[in-house]
């Protein structure tokens, strides 16, 4: 079983620790710039808005939305006003070994597709984010299945 790692207040990175599947990052930055990465990346808006695009489709995301960005798509945002985006990177690597595949791709956002699974994704994330903010590193084996959850 991977290692869990969050951290806050982190620039947007592409790299992750080679034993881990998701990694959490707290983002406040209110603007990055068109880019791609060889992980899959989960936007969670906690607080502010920013208008997104993911290849050639622009959204835009409010608290509570989700989207997730697969490998190798180009992506960035803008905001002009304050943010707080919890930014989960997923390994590539741990989800093709988990899966038995060579690729795969998924499909995650709220912001064009309102569907009930979304608030069961929402429940899930704010339990990972309340466990990671009152009680970091205190019950590892408790985040972990979280994230296992969120990832089904």
């Amino acid at each position: 079983m991977g290692s869990w790692v969050s951290r806050t207040d982190v620039s947007e990175r592409d790299h992750i620790k080679p034993e881990s599947l998701v990694e959490l990052d707290f983002v406040t930055e209110r603007e990055a710039v068109s880019h791609r990465h060889e992980n899959y990346e989960l936007l969670f808006m906690v607080a502010g808005e920013i208008d997104m695009t993911i290849e050639l489709d622009r959204h835009h995301l409010a608290s509570g939305d989700i989207v997730l960005v697969n490998v190798g798509q180009e992506h960035g945002y803008r905001s002009d006003r304050d943010v707080t985006i919890a930014r989960f990177l997923i390994s590539s690597i741990r989800v093709r070994e988990l899966l038995g595949m060579e690729s795969a791709l998924f499909w995650c956002n709220s912001t064009s597709d309102r569907h009930e699974a979304y608030d069961a994704l929402r429940r899930i994330i704010s339990r990972i984010l309340n466990e990671v903010v009152c009680n970091e590193k205190e019950n590892r084996l408790h985040l972990s299945s979280l994230y296992y959850q969120m990832l089904y």
